[in-house]
């Protein structure tokens, strides 16, 4: 029986190391990828090592320049946060961060105000909010 068991240990343990050599392979496939310029197969390959359940600070750093070099500023915001939750003090995760999130800010204009707001506008400011209260006071006592 502990000869089964230690059998069972070993090809578990030996498993263990092929899985964890492949997904290296795999991840040095996606460097060589990104560095090539071929960010969809570096993509890929990067969720190939999601998929079998392997998460790290530089997978998700590395998914998310990924996608921000394909101009897609949503799923490379997302890959560093996840990456943030994993290493909060990384100086190069909010670095890059940043200028994801810099792409995301819009300029919203004010849209010009009507007549009738400017009419309202101009009718409140004409009197004090002390004023208001008297002339208010003023009508509900006459009416």
């Amino acid at each position: 029986m502990n000869l089964n068991k230690l059998i069972f240990y070993i090809s578990i343990f030996v498993f263990q190391i092929n899985f964890g050599q492949d997904l290296n392979e795999i991840f040095k496939e996606g460097n060589s990828a990104y560095n090539g310029g071929d960010f969809e197969k570096a993509i890929s390959q990067y969720n190939l090592i999601l998929e079998k359940g392997k998460h790290s600070s530089d997978l998700y750093f590395n998914l998310g320049n990924s996608y921000y070099r394909l101009n897609k500023v949503a799923e490379s915001i997302f890959y560093f946060e996840k990456a943030k939750q994993l290493d909060p003090k990384s100086d190069k995760i909010k670095f890059n961060s940043s200028f994801a999130e810099n792409m995301t800010i819009d300029s919203i204009e004010k849209l010009p105000k009507s007549q009738l707001e400017e009419i309202k506008i101009k009718i409140f400011n004409f009197f004090s909010i002390k004023n208001w209260a008297i002339l208010t006071v003023f009508f509900s006592w006459l009416f």
